[in-house]
C-alpha cells in the first residue's frame, strides 16, 4: 500500500518534494505466522501492557524491497566523497538518487512497479553506489530487477553491478550487466544461495559511461525473493 502526498503552502505553492515526486508511506503486507496473547494484563497503576505479537518472516515471497528502503541505502559518488542526500537533487552534476512514480522508460511504457533512478556523477568514468544496511541471506534468496535507461535519454550508455560486503571486507561483485538506449530493457536474477548464513550488504552500482549527461539508469523493483 503507497500513500503519496504534495504539500502546498497558503499561496498555492508546492514544498517538500523533488522534481515534482511526491513524498510517500509505504506499507510492505507480507504472509506473516502471529503469536499474540490473548489479554492485556493492568498493571497497579493503571498502565496497560499491550499484548506481545512475534512476526515470523514469510517462507517465500518477497523478502527485502530496495525501493522501499532506498534511503536507508548510504548512497555516494566517489569514494572518500560526503554522503548523497536521498532523495537526491535532480540534475546535480555530483549525482543523485530518488524514488520514481510512474516513469516512462525506454520501451515507451509507463513503468507501474516500484522504480529507484540511480544517475552518477556527470563525469566520463562516473559512479554511483548504495550501500544497504545489512541482511541475513538465507538459500534459496535470489535477487531480482529489471534494468533500463529513462525515456528520451538516447545517450544512456552504463554499466550496473550488483555487489556485497561481508563484515567491513572488500566489495564483491555478484554479476554485472551492460544497458544502452536500445528501446529494450533487461531483467537479471542473481541467486544468493552461496551467501546462505551470512549477514551482507548489498550494493548497488551504477557506472557512467564516456558520456555520461544522460546516463539516466533505473532499477525497476530491486529486490530479495525467498523461493
Amino acid at each position: 500500500y503507497v500513500s503519496r502526498w504534495k504539500l502546498r503552502n497558503p499561496a498555492g505553492e508546492q514544498f517538500g518534494v523533488v522534481a515534482d515526486q511526491p513524498f510517500y508511506a509505504d506499507i510492505l503486507v507480507v504472509a506473516a505466522t502471529t503469536s499474540v496473547t490473548p489479554t492485556p494484563s493492568v498493571t497497579p497503576t493503571g498502565q496497560v501492557t499491550p499484548g506481545l505479537v512475534t512476526v515470523t518472516p514469510p517462507a517465500s515471497g518477497v523478502v527485502y524491497d530496495f525501493t522501499a528502503n532506498v534511503c536507508r541505502a548510504e548512497w555516494r559518488s566517489v569514494a572518500g566523497a560526503a554522503p548523497l542526500p536521498c532523495p537526491g537533487i535532480a540534475g546535480s552534476s555530483s549525482g543523485y538518487v530518488m524514488r520514481l512514480e510512474n516513469p516512462v522508460l525506454e520501451t515507451g511504457a509507463i513503468e507501474r512497479s516500484p522504480v529507484i533512478l540511480t544517475v552518477p556523477q556527470m563525469v566520463s568514468g562516473g559512479a554511483i553506489t548504495g550501500r544497504f544496511p545489512a541482511l541475513t541471506i538465507q538459500r534459496g534468496d535470489h535477487f531480482r530487477a529489471t534494468l533500463g535507461c529513462l525515456q528520451g535519454q538516447q545517450q544512456c550508455s552504463v554499466i550496473y553491478q550488483v555487489n556485497y560486503i561481508v563484515s567491513g571486507g572488500s566489495p564483491i561483485n555478484l554479476g554485472e550487466w551492460r544497458q544502452t538506449y536500445d528501446g529494450s530493457i533487461q531483467g537479471i536474477d542473481v541467486d544468493l544461495s552461496s551467501l546462505a548464513g551470512r549477514q551482507v550488504e548489498i550494493i548497488l552500482v551504477v557506472l557512467s559511461g564516456t558520456q555520461a549527461l544522460e546516463d539516466q539508469a533505473v532499477w525497476v523493483y530491486p529486490r530479495i525473493v525467498r523461493q
